[in-house]
């Protein structure tokens, strides 16, 4: 049975950081002229964030306190929002106007703006009610604290932003957990000059999961390209996320398959990808040389590509080969003719 503790863990990542969120595609060089600092926090609730055992049909009221600790008055929103499992693995939380569903709409909390004043602090209560019959599970949900209006950069290019303070609240339903998840179809982009390969991975069950395995890619002749090994972050229960591994290096067009397995180690519980076909489409962008010394650890690809310039030697050795053919049949039936 998967360890209820680890559940906790990747969440109070997230609730302690920051999310900058451009709201316009162009960049900045220049810092922002005024600086956002919000927080979410629990109140009378240990931790960064609220972490929870409840029976079905058990409710609770939690405190919670919102913060500006920047230095200028600033109106914020304070929203409800579902939680999601990041490719990779990881907590997300959807951003102000998406649906909310499932465990979200166990509060009963909806979007409310509000002013705060610099170096202000406001206590908010909210109540949360597992409904009757809840299945014994891990559950998560969480709330959003953010700048109302982007906040305008300033320089020559400048960004927009909003700053986003998630905090994770997290429902453990006592009762035997079902772990269980999927690997589905795979799929291939360009990321710059290097070839990106992505699985479905479905968690089916109950119970948060942190899958880890290795994938092996061979070429439509069966040859072996590439192998990676990956370990993702918290896959929630009844997510969707994708698994991504970048190679180190661009594969040539043509088609491929991805094979592997991967296993939580807690719970023991293993999923397999037999044969998964994928198509690598020419680059939009001609992969460059250049690699990126950080990243030197990506898997290899074990696949030489035929250069261009071999490509014309060939095509004009062919050419040739042909004509000297018809050369030597039109001089055969001319020798014909003439005995």
């Amino acid at each position: 049975m998967p360890n209820p503790l680890r559940w906790s863990l990747a969440p109070l990542l997230l609730a302690l950081s920051l999310i900058l969120v451009p709201t316009q595609a162009t960049a900045s060089t220049e810092e922002t002229e005024e600086s956002v600092n919000l927080s979410l926090q629990p109140v009378d609730h240990p931790g960064s964030y609220f972490a929870l055992t409840m029976e079905p049909g058990e409710s609770q009221e939690l405190t919670f306190a919102q913060a500006n600790n920047g230095e200028a008055e600033l109106d914020v929103i304070v929203y409800p929002a579902d939680a999601y499992t990041l490719v990779n693995g990881g907590f997300g939380a959807r951003e102000s106007g998406s649906e909310t569903t499932g465990t979200t709409t166990w509060l009963d909390y909806g979007s409310e703006e509000l002013t705060l004043q610099a170096g202000q602090t406001r206590e908010s209560s909210i109540t949360l009610t597992v409904p009757p019959e809840t299945p014994p599970g891990q559950y998560i949900t969480s709330l959003v604290l953010q700048n109302a209006e982007p906040l305008e950069g300033s320089g020559d290019v400048a960004l927009n932003q909003t700053v986003r303070q998630a905090m994770p609240i997290t429902i453990e339903v006592p009762g035997e957990l079902d772990p269980a998840f999927e690997l589905g179809g795979a799929s291939h982009k360009h990321a710059a000059s290097r070839s990106v390969i992505e699985v479905e991975l479905t968690n089916t069950g109950t119970a948060h999961l942190e899958p880890a395995g290795d994938f092996t890619i061979k070429d439509e002749g069966g040859e072996t390209v590439s192998e990676a090994s990956v370990a993702l972050g918290d896959v929630i229960a009844g997510t969707q996320t994708t698994v991504e591994v970048t190679l180190d290096g661009a594969l040539e067009p043509g088609e491929y398959t991805a094979s592997g397995s991967m296993t939580d180690a807690d719970s023991e519980i293993s999923a397999a990808l037999e044969g998964q076909r994928f198509t690598v489409e020419e680059a939009a962008v001609p992969p460059s040389d250049n690699t990126n010394a950080e990243q030197s650890d990506l898997p290899g690809i074990s696949q030489a590509p035929l250069p261009s310039v071999l490509i014309y030697i060939l095509g004009a050795t062919v050419l040739i080969l042909l004509g000297l053919v018809i050369y030597l049949i039109l001089r055969s039936r001319k020798a014909s003719r003439s005995s």
